[in-house]
């Protein structure tokens, strides 16, 4: 099994590339995370998209293709009840803080290889 941090998937690549433009860009101070998302929401929905796009790439982690990745994401937003929207603008937001950042990128690697290790699958952790 191929551990979740080994091949950044696309949407994380993106989200990450609009943190770091968003640092080289600003001249400010550290600014709070855009809509009130706390790092930990941040953590836990991150961590389930990265397992969701690496299991749709070759060699990688894989869960039963029984969901196709749009349902599988759509699946993950709506237990954390957050939109891709609010997690590009929590990117955003944090880009001017590329240490914090850095720290909360480690966070997620730790959980999505964590997940992937317990066989974690798309709404496995879904509630009543």
């Amino acid at each position: 099994m191929t551990r979740a941090g080994a091949a950044l998937p696309t949407a994380v690549v993106a989200v990450v590339n609009v943190a770091l433009a968003s640092a080289a860009a600003a001249c400010g101070g550290p600014r709070a995370p855009a809509g009130g998302l706390p790092d930990s929401t941040y953590v836990q929905v991150m961590a389930r998209l990265a397992l969701v796009d690496s299991a749709m790439a070759p060699s990688s982690y894989h869960f039963p293709d029984t969901l196709p990745r749009d349902s599988a994401r759509a699946l993950v937003l709506r237990r954390f009840g957050v939109r891709d929207s609010a997690l590009l603008s929590y990117a955003d937001a944090l880009g001017g803080e590329p240490d914090h950042m850095q720290e909360v990128w480690t966070r997620i690697r730790s959980l999505a290889d964590s997940l992937a290790d317990g066989g974690w699958t798309p709404g496995a952790d879904e509630g009543p």
